[in-house]
């Protein structure tokens, strides 16, 4: 289906240190993923201050944009703040460009201890989703992609034990640890039988000295990785400052699964439809189901597919969705701010694709459309083969001249249309202008 790149050894040794060779260490060294590990000297003290900027330039969005404050959350202390309070002492104060954490800590809270947590960084920085998507990519060509994808999640400050307690994380999601500084970090973790039989254990356990004469301890600092498996109950203690960038592996339960693809279904159906039903007359005929038929009608498929072949269509487009992104699971938000430009205005312009992304796409046959994926992000299309032709030669990985792109898509398209689809993938981050 899709244009396949040079090969993963050949693209990841290019970029990064996470050759597929060093992936094979890593699942020895953790018994493919179910021990604790930590690897030091990971990342040189440049990528960890380029890193620890990008991680700042998501607080500065978040902070900017009140539609974006969901997945972030603040500790003052054990407390955890709410908007009222951010709005007035946090947002106000966004990190400045080339601004490091120390001097925006300093500024902000000044001598106070505090822990920052922020859900799918993946969504807010292209530059870490880029990079950590690429060291990745090894990875998950051995082991496949998570089915609900990858998360970035940020964790910044100084805030001595993690503030939750001690907890386990939700079943089936692994986490890897990019350990940026300055300050160092350990982390505390316990069997999940041997934790579970200790008098008084519980979830998000507040009394955790009287607990760490029974963990395993794993110290790191800047630079190094941390992984460790969902099942793990695990606290963190950053007596300095600090910011980890974490990826999680979210393998879901089938019943999660199930319940997230049900819930996508529901969302052909009007679920706003206050048309009252009538009496069932026939237990033989069941006439009335027809009120639950024209429910359905939105989607003509919803009529004429079994449950199973409904939900492998939204299976295949959920894992379509995320093989667009690198195997990230959040959606990029298109860039709204990217003007759009006439036919006349690309002819002088190039692109290539952002690896590690790529474009897939869906051929939707009753409706002679083509459902393009990029950045996990979706747009339709009316099917030519022209149109194949040009995401096979975009996944290339090659420059390209947009007049070129332009002109292959001329057949079948008017210029406009042309130019739309180019706006189309560039807004959503599938593609960038470059020099040839």
């Amino acid at each position: 289906m899709h244009a396949s790149y040079k090969t993963c050894c050949q693209q990841c040794t290019a970029k990064n240190n996470f050759s597929c060779k060093w992936w094979e260490e890593f699942l020895e060294k953790s018994a493919h993923f179910s021990n604790t590990v930590v690897i030091p000297d990971i990342l040189s003290p440049e990528k960890c201050a380029e890193m620890s900027l990008d991680a700042l330039a998501i607080l500065g969005k978040i902070f900017t944009a009140p539609e974006l404050f969901a997945g972030f959350r603040l500790y003052v202390g054990n407390t955890q703040q709410g908007e009222a309070w951010l709005k007035q002492h946090v947002f106000p104060h966004p990190p400045q460009p080339g601004e490091d954490v120390e001097h925006w800590a300093a500024r902000v809270f000044g001598n106070e201890k505090f822990c920052i947590a922020v859900n799918y960084g993946e969504r807010f920085s292209d530059p870490l989703a880029s990079y950590l998507g690429s060291c990745l990519q090894p990875l998950l060509k051995k082991m496949g992609v998570p089915m609900d994808g990858m998360e970035i999640d940020i964790l910044m400050g100084n805030y001595g034990y993690t503030p939750f307690g001690i907890h386990q994380d939700r079943r089936g999601e692994n986490v890897i640890h990019f350990h940026l500084g300055p300050g160092d970090k350990i982390m505390y973790n316990w069997d999940k039988e041997a934790y579970e039989q200790l008098p008084n254990a519980s979830q998000n356990n507040m009394d955790i000295e009287a607990f760490l004469p029974h963990s395993q301890v794993y110290p790191f600092k800047a630079g190094d990785l941390y992984y460790m498996p969902w099942d793990k109950y695990h606290i963190g203690y950053t007596g300095e400052l600090s910011i980890g960038v974490t990826v999680w592996f979210n393998n879901p339960t089938r019943s999660s699964l199930y319940n997230k693809m049900n819930a996508r279904l529901s969302r052909h159906i009007d679920m706003t439809d206050a048309t009252l039903t009538t009496p069932e007359k026939d237990a033989q005929t069941l006439e009335s189901f027809t009120h639950i038929e024209e429910l359905l009608q939105t989607l003509p498929e919803m009529s004429t597919l079994t449950l199973s072949e409904l939900l492998q269509q939204e299976y295949t487009e959920r894992i379509t969705a995320i093989s667009s992104n690198a195997g990230w699971g959040a959606r990029r938000p298109a860039d709204e701010s990217v003007a759009l430009m006439d036919p006349a205005e690309w002819k002088n312009k190039a692109v290539r694709v952002i690896y590690p992304f790529r474009i897939t796409y869906r051929l939707l046959e009753a409706r002679s459309q083509l459902r393009l994926f990029v950045r996990g992000n979706s747009t339709d299309i009316a099917y030519y083969p022209e149109t194949l032709q040009l995401v096979e030669k975009i996944n290339a990985g090659k420059p390209l001249p947009a007049a070129d792109l332009m002109e292959d898509l001329s057949t079948v398209y008017t210029p406009e249309t042309g130019a739309w689809l180019l706006h189309t993938l560039l807004t959503k981050g599938g593609i960038e202008l470059c020099e040839l």
